[in-house]
């Protein structure tokens, strides 16, 4: 595995190299599968893309941003001949990713189902960040393996590389 910075100054001279081709869309769909697939792996394993597990749940039991999958589910990504873009359209996923402090609006407190089959209260809650989506050290070299075996299947021929 390669350290951060060497993975991030070689996939630098790929880049390079890469941009002399014309059709990169096959590049950037293969970074987006990569990208996608590491990101569900990051919800299996209930951690963020630099590994640190996420805080455990305080009010349900189960698995931490996978209560119906819908956020889960949500990934997708687009790509074409000069990049991709990963994400997801589900509103709350900032709020997962990020952390927030959620205060009501139109009520003095929030109400909210407690876990035990009644109803808690608070003037304020703090959703601590689980950030699913992202690019560290491990996608990183992710990245970088994927760039290079497309340049050796171009340089091999493969139409469909």
């Amino acid at each position: 595995m390669l350290s951060l910075k060497d993975a991030t100054q070689q996939i630098q001279s790929l880049m390079d190299t890469v941009m002399r081709y014309q059709r990169r869309r096959t590049l950037f769909t293969r970074l987006g599968r990569v990208m996608k697939t590491d990101t569900g792996m990051n919800f299996r394993r209930q951690q963020s893309p630099d590994d640190e597990p996420w805080e455990p749940l305080k009010f349900r039991q189960g698995r931490i941003l996978s209560d119906t999958g819908r956020l889960r589910n949500s990934i997708h990504f687009e790509a074409n001949d000069d990049q991709v873009v990963i994400g997801t359209n589900v509103k709350y996923a900032r709020v997962h990713q990020f952390g927030a402090v959620i205060k009501p609006v139109k009520k003095k407190v929030l109400a909210f189902p407690d876990g035990r089959g009644g109803t808690a209260f608070a003037r304020q809650v703090t959703i601590p960040a689980r950030p699913f989506i992202g690019i560290e050290e491990r996608q990183i070299n992710l990245i970088h393996d994927a760039m290079t075996q497309w340049l050796r299947d171009i340089t091999r021929g493969r139409r469909n590389a």
